[in-house]
């Protein structure tokens, strides 16, 4: 991780972290002066260091620390780009932030697209940045990064009944990691309405051939209280949609609206992600998650 995301613990300190893509990391969360200056264009993967600390600065993860839980020590570790094995497994590989330091800990894990899968990197340690390669199933997208890799895992693995799967596991993985330690989790969707309860159980049907088990009891050792639908929506994006008067987009259809803007809107910028504004709508939906929880 970039040293401004990952400060240094001391004794006693109280911290909460981001797990999950580039809504986490504060990907779009500009300053309206650092908008202005790129000319309301700014790439959404960038090299630039000082972009990238805007980023940082600007995402719920900080926010809500500056503006609600001022005793709390944000620690970002949102990748953008990552699914969600990935983004679950930076808290096990960022090693220098020593939680063992900390009096209290919340975790909010974030979810992202599911049809997206990490493992580690062939090249691991190269970078300092990423150490998951990230796969899509839509080789033929023009940003395909690996185009054969993607298009064995549409062929040869991709399907609904494995993105549960999956969904399952690192949800349980993430309860269990923080269970152990006494950690506070709050999972929540940053744009991807599928991961609640009734997807799930639509999706495997009347049973899961995981151990045996039926898919239901699978299902029911996820603790659905720690989950966060913010105002009732299934995602962060479908509520800022709503706040934009664009709920008829959350069906589908927000992706090209917002990229085809030629700047961005109040809370979603014309990358689609939510804006600095959109980034302090979500802190406050998970401050008040924890103080109600």
């Amino acid at each position: 991780m970039y040293n401004f995301a990952v400060p240094k613990l001391k004794k006693g300190n109280k911290v909460i972290i981001g797990l999950g893509d580039s809504f986490t990391q504060g990907l779009g969360a500009y300053t309206d002066a650092t908008w202005k200056k790129h000319e309301y264009n700014i790439p959404i993967y960038t090299n630039d260091k000082k972009l990238i600390a805007e980023q940082y600065q600007g995402s719920w993860v900080n926010q809500i620390c500056q503006t609600y839980l001022d005793d709390y020590i944000p620690v970002n570790f949102g990748q953008a780009g990552i699914g969600n094995r990935g983004a679950l497994k930076q808290i096990y590989l960022n090693t220098r932030v020593d939680l063992s330091l900390a009096d209290e800990v919340i975790v909010v894990y974030m979810l992202t697209g599911l049809e997206r899968f990490d493992f580690v990197k062939k090249n691991y340690g190269a970078e300092e940045h990423y150490a998951f390669q990230t796969m899509w199933p839509n080789p033929h997208d023009p940003g395909a990064t690996h185009p054969d890799l993607w298009q064995a895992y549409e062929k040869n693995i991709y399907s609904n009944e494995f993105m549960a799967g999956e969904l399952i596991l690192n949800i349980l993985d993430a309860q269990t990691y923080c269970q152990a330690d006494n950690y506070k989790l709050i999972i929540t969707n940053g744009f991807d309405a599928r991961a609640n309860k009734d997807w799930l159980s639509k999706t495997l049907g009347s049973n899961i051939p995981i151990l045996g088990r039926e898919h239901k009891k699978l299902i029911d050792k996820i603790n659905w209280n720690n989950f966060l639908y913010p105002k009732g929506h299934k995602s962060f994006l479908h509520y800022l949609l709503e706040l934009e008067g664009m709920s008829h987009l959350g069906g589908g259809g927000w992706w090209t609206h917002y990229s085809q803007l030629t700047k961005p809107s109040e809370y979603i910028t014309n990358c689609v992600h939510p804006t600095h504004k959109g980034q302090s709508i979500i802190a406050k939906e998970i401050y008040d998650f924890i103080n109600a929880n």
